[in-house]
């Protein structure tokens, strides 16, 4: 599969990787496991799973290693870069803090600020590798401070 985010036919999109990895001469073998890497990576097929309480099927050591490297990318410096710019670029409200009436947190859903809540700061607790959580933990606190300030400069109070 590829990333519906990114394909608006993904069918489409997966038959054209096919096609570029068969002219690079890669078997399909090693095509069928580059396919399965990349499903086993979804953060939301992973949720659906652990909310589901569906048995995770063992991935391999390239597949642990793929997704984390996929998560990290998502969160730290470069995480909340990307995910401002994907606000931005699909025009989501920054942030919209609930009023005093809404008490199920309806308006900020959907804004960019409400992803970190959504997916980037449950990263963190969903890696794979030694190295990968190492190195998340310090990522996902970054992301904390940066968020602690954001409110701060929002709220007008630095």
């Amino acid at each position: 599969m590829t990333d519906h985010k990114y394909h608006k036919d993904p069918a489409a999109a997966q038959s054209k990787v096919t096609l570029f990895l068969q002219s690079l001469s890669i078997d399909q073998p090693t095509i069928d496991e580059i396919f399965a890497i990349i499903d086993a990576v979804s953060f939301t097929q992973e949720k659906k799973k652990i909310d589901g309480n569906t048995l995770q099927q063992p991935m391999s050591l390239i597949a642990r290693i793929v997704q984390d490297a996929d998560r990290l990318d998502a969160i730290g410096a470069i995480g909340i870069a990307r995910c401002l710019t994907y606000g931005g670029a699909f025009n989501r409200t920054l942030h919209m803090p609930p009023s005093d009436d809404d008490d199920d947190n309806v308006e900020s859903k959907g804004t960019t600020i409400q992803h970190f809540y959504d997916k980037l700061l449950h990263l963190k607790d969903m890696m794979k590798t030694d190295t990968g959580k190492k190195m998340a933990a310090e990522r996902h606190e970054f992301m904390e401070v940066w968020l602690e300030r954001f409110y701060d400069e929002w709220e007008g109070k630095k």
